[in-house]
């Protein structure tokens, strides 16, 4: 035994429940050896990842894999600390003894930085200390760049570690010091390191490559350390051995084993397109045509598809992933979508052709983003199976398989890694902004083809950080394809800079086509802009009639279902939709035709109303599902969902907005009676779009939207715009599509467009709104060019919380609504859903979650229970709602959804914006139209 390096008496993990043949804890070379093996093995069997590193870094692939596995085998340092040694005493095994001088203050990410900085480094310029495998830089560029390398593979838990002054003597004892060191030297034998000194000393490679390709890098070691922990492969082991028996026995042959079972080895083989009408089984619109035969460009691209509702630009987009990834361009897609209920439907048309992309041997994985399907099995077993987590170290100090076992609890987060994945454009947003784990949203997003639909769909907030992750994409060698139907000009020329910006060096851009349709193709060589012929079943000349009361409204949806059609009223808030579904249901002969759907339901009774919809409403419906049903819904149905009404109201909204809504009504020809015609013309009444708006008035005061839709006053706050978007309707009579769909949005969003006197203020508020959640946008997203470190953002590093990707008055709150059953114990509210607890729950407004009741006192210790045994709860809120629904009391209802009293005459809906306000001087207003002015003729076009 002494004949055996002090190291070996080093802990690094203890499991939380035994296994069969498991010892007392895990050694720390072990552990660090079993990342480092599957690091190594994660990039031998992926040639096409390494050769993308290598390039990336500009080293070569053998100098950099050997180097990278070598950094994973340091991953771990800080825990050589005593301090961090001390946190247990495990009998039975010979290890170094706790000692209550060294307190654990500082994480052991932070530890190993203070070792490398305070320690290493002097060993390294000792000739008494070095070895031959450690010929590292010596120079001070040199020490730095390696320095910097190193910090990316200690800040394996998430984040980058936080450069806090550590004093490295009250964390390590003069052994503990030297036993880390011993490791260093003898895993650098082991590993033969190869450290490139012409990069490495070289101050421009470290600024402008090592640092900005870091992220990736970081997301790699994490993944590592995430499946090089997994005890049900590797065990924990405290029998001492040489480094090399470990090594080749023990961390090489599970890093092969747990590397193939989690679904992510290797390049998985790509198909060539075999042609549209082969894929989809029909021929090709216009927009399809263009997709299946535009030449390709070499390296990075971008595609932006604009076509109007209906026109097939989901098949196109399909289409083009397909073929780059044929050509080479990535391995994998990520469908990005504005809404659950958005994903949900992409979901299932994905599922239908992805499998086609791959060869027959291949076994690609889909996976949808959010919790609130129901996951095939054969598709999420295979990525990146759950594991058990071991003992934390500290209570904020978890283990690394603990993070693991989180993260990989939400299946919104693993799709980034499949090979197909679908879900809402947040997952893929949060990879530019601090939260934990991003870099492993950008590793899983490199390498693949970025899928947008409905970028139209977004504030400025959002639509900012679509342009930072744009930008990202572009500049780690990604291709996106960018969706819409409705997207004004000063929008789209946002999305195409901020693509070139991420190329660096490609040539200006001076987008100038009006067409539309419009198909438009970014890449290093130039910019291409084809006018694509419409389909002529999408084309539409819709009449727009306006009602000015609720009443007006209600009649025309009754009137439609006694006669035996089907209707929607799409109104502007939550509240306004249950109010005007508990007034239908008081005038139809038969209320349970009615249906609400709406974004406050939970999960699980989310996703039966919008199948229920999909059945009822959808394409292949007929006359027993339609006739007489009426659906009462929020924006959830305005894209995306195939729904189709031969009655149609909206409440008021942006132009964009209702030609979306508008493509829901005829959406399919049919017969008189509501029957899918497979072939031609529809044989209903002509359709008329009714919109529920304000009566006309040429000069409106202030109070113009709130006196009849104080709803929807509080979601679009910018009066002026509603102003001019029912201008525009009532100059044309119509909303023809696609002859004036440009004519239309730039009526509208065109920077010289100017508003009534009285909607001034509201329209300058708005604008002044955006600016400020612009710039908040830019304060909050990462800059990625200053690498993986503290220094890339200035308000600081967050946790994992589903926040920042969406801005509104307040932050959301996740609710479990839970029942008691007989024997007083706590259910979820759908306990008969597969998953339960994720298909009870429902996202409220943070005010609408604290005028919730408290649960009783009673019921306290089993939640308690709960949250430690369902990690998805820990941070959520539960909701027991009362047997019986009492006034001005929450209650919920799987009809109604959760129904929250209103807070003094507060609107539900207060989610964007600012409340147009009067009282300022004359002074303070002429001072605020001219600084607001300069500002929109600076920026027009915002949103």
């Amino acid at each position: 035994m002494d004949s055996l390096p002090a190291y070996l008496r080093y802990w690094a993990k203890i499991p939380k429940e035994k296994g069969f043949g498991w010892d007392a804890c895990h050694l720390l070379p072990y552990h660090a050896l079993d990342v480092a093996a599957t690091g190594k093995y994660l990039l031998d069997s992926d040639e096409e990842l390494l050769e993308r590193f290598s390039a990336a870094f500009q080293i070569a692939p053998d100098v950099f894999r050997r180097l990278l596995v070598f950094s994973l085998a340091l991953h771990d340092l800080g825990k050589f600390a005593r301090s961090f040694q001390s946190l247990a005493a495990i009998d039975g095994v010979d290890l170094v003894e706790p000692d209550p001088r060294y307190v654990y203050r500082s994480r052991h990410d932070a530890l190993a930085i203070a070792y490398w900085k305070h320690y290493g480094q002097e060993c390294l310029r000792d000739p008494e200390t070095g070895n031959e495998w450690l010929d590292v830089p010596t120079e001070l560029a040199g020490r730095q760049s390696l320095a910097f390398w190193l910090s990316v593979a200690f800040g394996h838990h998430g984040k980058p570690v936080d450069m806090e002054k550590v004093s490295l003597d009250l964390a390590f004892s003069p052994e503990d010091k030297a036993a880390a060191w011993g490791f260093v030297e003898d895993a650098a034998a082991l590993l033969e390191p190869l450290f490139p000194h012409a990069q490495f000393s070289d101050k421009h490679w470290r600024d402008h490559v090592l640092k900005p390709a870091s992220w990736e890098l970081a997301g790699f070691g994490i993944l590592a350390d995430w499946l090089g922990s997994d005890q049900s492969v590797f065990g924990y082991r405290a029998e001492s051995m040489p480094l090399a028996t470990y090594w080749h026995e023990y961390a090489l042959p599970g890093a092969e084993q747990v590397v193939e079972r989690s679904g992510l080895r290797g390049h998985k083989k790509m198909v060539a397109f075999p042609g549209f009408s082969q894929t989809f089984g029909f021929e090709p619109a216009p927009l399809q045509s263009w997709a299946e035969s535009v030449p390709l460009a070499n390296g990075p691209q971008l595609f932006l598809l604009e076509d109007i509702t209906g026109a097939g630009k989901t098949e196109a987009a399909l289409t083009l992933a397909h073929r780059l990834l044929a050509a080479g361009h990535g391995n994998g897609v990520y469908f990005a979508l504005p809404t659950q209920a958005t994903s949900n439907a992409m979901y299932t048309r994905v599922g239908a052709v992805y499998r086609d992309f791959y060869s027959r041997d291949s076994q690609p994985s889909l996976v949808l983003a959010h919790g609130a399907r129901q996951l095939r099995d054969d598709f999420t077993r295979s990525i990146l199976p759950e594991m058990a987590p071991d003992t934390p170290y500290t209570p904020d100090d978890e283990g690394g398989l603990a993070q693991c076992s989180q993260w990989l609890a939400d299946s919104r987060k693993k799709a980034l890694l499949a090979d197909v994945g679908v879900g809402t454009v947040d997952q893929a947003l949060l990879g530019v902004l601090p939260r934990r784990h991003q870099s492993l949203r950008l590793l899983g997003l490199a390498r693949k083809v970025l899928v947008v639909d409905e970028v139209h769909a977004y504030d400025t907030y959002t639509g900012t950080l679509l342009e930072r992750l744009l930008e990202a994409h572009a500049r780690h060698g990604g291709s996106a394809i960018l969706l819409s139907a409705t997207i004004p000009q000063s929008m789209r020329r946002r999305f195409l800079e901020a693509w070139q910006r991420g190329r660096e060096g490609g040539q200006a851009l001076q987008p100038a086509s009006e067409a539309f349709p419009l198909a438009t193709h970014l890449y290093s060589e130039g910019l291409d802009e084809t006018p694509v012929a419409a389909r002529t079943s999408s084309e539409r000349d819709l009449p727009v009639d306006f009602f000015h009361s609720e009443e007006e409204a209600l009649s025309r949806v009754v009137e439609a279902a006694r006669s035996g059609r089907c209707a929607c009223w799409i109104r502007n808030t939550v509240d306004d939709a249950i109010e005007a579904y508990q007034a239908l249901r008081e005038s139809l002969p038969e209320p349970d035709k009615a249906l609400l759907f709406h974004a406050r339901f939970t999960m699980g009774d989310r996703q039966r109303i919008e199948n229920d919809a999909l059945r009822l409403f959808g394409k292949e419906s007929g006359n027993a599902e339609r006739a007489g049903r009426v659906l009462i819904a929020t924006q959830v149905v305005e894209q995306s969902l195939d729904l189709d009404f031969d009655v149609l109201v909206s409440d008021l909204a942006p132009v964009e907005l209702l030609i979306q809504r508008a493509g829901r009504l005829h959406r399919h020809a049919r017969t008189s009676d509501g029957e899918l015609l497979r072939d031609g013309p529809d044989q209903r009444e002509p359709p008329v779009f009714h919109v529920h708006a304000p009566e006309w008035d040429d000069e409106p005061d202030a109070k113009w939207v709130r006196r009849a839709l104080i709803g929807t006053s509080y979601v679009y706050p910018d009066f002026g715009m509603l102003w001019l978007t029912m201008r525009v309707l009532r100059e044309r009579g119509a909303i023809r599509l696609p002859a004036e769909a440009r004519l239309l949005l730039e009526a509208v969003y065109a920077p010289e467009v100017d508003v009534p006197e009285g909607l001034q203020r509201a329209s300058d508020d708005a604008l002044a709104e955006q600016l400020s959640h612009r710039s908040m946008a830019g304060f909050n997203v990462l800059d990625l060019s200053k690498g993986y470190s503290g220094k890339s953002v200035e308000g600081g590093w967050s946790d994992d919380e589903e926040i920042g990707t969406r801005l509104s008055d307040e932050p959301s709150v996740q609710v479990v609504v839970v029942r008691v059953d007989e024997s007083q114990r706590v259910k979820p509210w759908n306990s008969d859903a597969r998953h339960p607890w994720a298909m009870s729950t429902v996202q409220l407004r943070k005010s609408q979650a604290d005028r919730l009741p408290s649960l009783p006192e009673e019921l306290g210790h089993e939640i308690e229970l709960l949250r430690e045994e369902v990690r998805s709860l820990r941070y959520a809120r539960f909701w027991l709602p009362a047997d019986e629904r009492a006034a001005n009391h929450a209650a919920y209802d799987s009809l109604l959804g959760a129904v929250i009293p209103r807070k003094g005459g507060e609107q539900e809906a207060s989610t964007v914006g600012t409340v147009p306000h009067s009282g300022s001087s004359s002074n303070e207003n002429e001072e605020h139209y001219k600084t607001v002015g300069s500002l929109r003729r600076d920026y027009g076009g915002l949103r």
